[in-house]
């Protein structure tokens, strides 16, 4: 399948806290639109960030990481596959540990900054694949994260 980041919400988002998670967003991609390094290796596609989907294109070669606040009602068939079976939402998004992976990282550590208990967050990889996406979120925002705080 490849390397895969997986979260599964279990509430709609506030929409207050979303509107300061999509804020961060823009400042996190605001950066790494300024750091040479980013803008020499990360080949980030067209974004959209918009009252209710945050969609980061993973150009070329990479799924796109697509988040929501709302969200459908999930069928009884997809239910059945559903662990756990009070979820409302999921979603993944493959990186290939390309350097977009840092991205997508510190996105899902935001994301799970601003909704802490209604969302659970994991991956293919472990701790310390997502060491650079958390530095980046600290030292951004100088939030208290960690792949502890953020994986389960």
């Amino acid at each position: 399948m490849g390397y895969t980041h997986y979260w599964t919400v279990f509430k709609e988002h506030d929409p207050h806290k979303w509107l300061a998670f999509m804020d961060d967003v823009k400042i996190l991609l605001n950066v790494i639109d300024r750091v040479p390094f980013f803008t020499e290796h990360i080949r980030l596609g067209e974004t959209f960030i918009e009252e209710d989907t945050i969609i980061l294109n993973g150009a070329p070669s990479c799924e796109s990481l697509v988040l929501k606040r709302k969200f459908e009602p999930l069928s009884d068939d997809l239910k059945k596959f559903m662990m756990p079976t009070d979820a409302i939402g999921f979603g993944f998004c493959k990186t290939r540990r390309l350097p977009y992976d840092t991205i997508v990282v510190a996105t899902l550590c935001l994301y799970k900054h601003h909704f802490q208990e209604t969302v659970s967050i994991s991956s293919d990889g472990d701790f310390s694949d997502w060491g650079e996406g958390v530095s980046l979120v600290k030292r951004i925002f100088d939030y208290e994260v960690s792949p502890h705080s953020v994986l389960q």
